[in-house]
């Protein structure tokens, strides 16, 4: 049986990392590194990779891909909560529609 991690801040069993990336309800299968950035070159891959090392979560930044459609923006932002979430991070997936419609139901 393999060891569990342990959850450094609470000293609890660190679930795996397919649990932990089901849970927030992505939608597709995507990484960092599978994004096709030789697809996208209009998308500055220096600029994500600094973005996948996670520091903009510890300051009080946004993250906002804006770009035609078919550009690579859900990807980008599935990979980066992917990073998040098995770093140990909170997070969930929602698209823009989604997100709307529920502020528009509160």
């Amino acid at each position: 049986m393999a060891e569990k991690e342990i959850d450094k801040t609470k000293g609890l069993p660190q679930p795996p990392p397919e649990i932990v990336v089901a849970v927030p309800k992505i939608p597709f299968d995507w990484t960092l590194e599978s994004f096709p950035f030789k697809k996208q070159p209009a998308v500055n891959k220096k600029q994500i990779m600094e973005l996948a090392e996670l520091s903009f979560i510890a300051t009080p930044h946004n993250v906002v891909f804006v770009g035609a459609p078919g550009t690579g923006k859900t990807g980008l932002a599935i990979g980066l909560l992917r990073k998040a979430l098995i770093a140990g991070y909170r997070g969930r997936f929602y698209n823009a529609q989604d997100l709307l419609a529920r502020a528009d139901d509160s």
